[in-house]
């Protein structure tokens, strides 16, 4: 990861393909029409091929078309999906270029994804409370119009935006650590410039809490992508002697991760824009 950097435009940027992917449903919508067009009841199809099979390692998931329909609804109105033409009578839904092109800035992250998938399975299982020793390698049924191997990694990717990254703020934490050690008063102070990328409506934001962050700072440390060390070689003579000075610094796991998510910070940037329209539409 030398010579790169996280500044805030690109934090910014990643934090908005980040916030799009951090529904499931959404990934694995997108995830099912990359190869090509679908009708809301054959996109059903598809979720309730999958449910049985994965119920023991990522948790049940209740599968209506009406929650299928929603969905697509939200995906297109944040510019994700077109509607396409009927077919059987029944209207078909289709990758718009712009979420296609997202998909394939994702592909570095699916290759990483790839290659941790059963620690990201783990940390799945963690965050719904599933105990199991079934590998999770087991369970890859077959999707319509979807590769054995494709499903693998996009499941891998669900998986990191979904999951491990999946709570508001883990992200932006875990890349304002990306020049180095922070203090938790420098990474709350930083969080302010980055509000752009929380938006939850067209005119509201999300604002950094000291308790959030305390939280996203330990979600971080449990999964190893984050740890505390001692940093009184920079005590603040402000505070009191003898008291105890700490900073946050990555892994060697979080530097990892934060290199396989460039792409999606590159493309993140270049359409800004059409990003944060985008997060604004999927947001209730």
């Amino acid at each position: 990861m030398a010579g790169m950097q996280w500044s805030d435009t690109r934090i910014r940027g990643a934090g908005h393909v980040v916030e799009v992917l951090a529904v499931s449903w959404r990934g694995s919508s997108l995830a099912a029409l990359k190869n090509g067009p679908l009708s809301p009841p054959e996109l059903l199809a598809v979720f309730k091929t999958v449910q049985p099979s994965t119920v023991p390692v990522f948790g049940p998931h209740a599968v209506y078309i009406e929650c299928v329909k929603r969905h697509l609804a939200v995906l297109a109105r944040g510019g994700l999906l077109d509607v396409g033409p009927l077919n059987g009578g029944r209207r078909q839904y289709l990758l718009t270029p712009f979420a296609r092109a997202m998909l394939d800035a994702a592909e570095q992250t699916a290759d990483y994804g790839v290659r941790v998938y059963d620690w990201l399975v783990d940390v799945g299982r963690q965050s719904r409370k599933i105990s199991t020793s079934l590998s999770a390698r087991d369970f890859e049924p077959a999707v319509l119009g979807m590769s054995e191997s494709e499903r693998f990694r996009w499941r891998a990717v669900l998986l990191i935006f979904a999951r491990l990254l999946g709570h508001r703020w883990s992200f932006t934490v875990l890349a304002m650590l990306a020049d180095g050690p922070a203090r938790f008063s420098s990474l709350l102070e930083r969080a302010g410039s980055l509000l752009p990328a929380a938006p939850t409506s067209a005119s509201t934001t999300v604002r950094l809490g000291r308790s959030t962050l305390t939280n996203r700072l330990e979600y971080l440390r449990s999964v190893g992508l984050v740890e505390k060390v001692d940093d009184s070689a920079h005590r603040n003579p402000a505070r009191p002697p003898g008291s105890r000075e700490v900073a946050y610094v990555l892994t060697d796991g979080g530097r990892d991760l934060l290199e396989n998510l460039e792409g999606i910070a590159e493309f993140g940037v270049l359409h800004d824009a059409a990003l944060v329209k985008a997060v604004r539409a999927l947001t209730p």
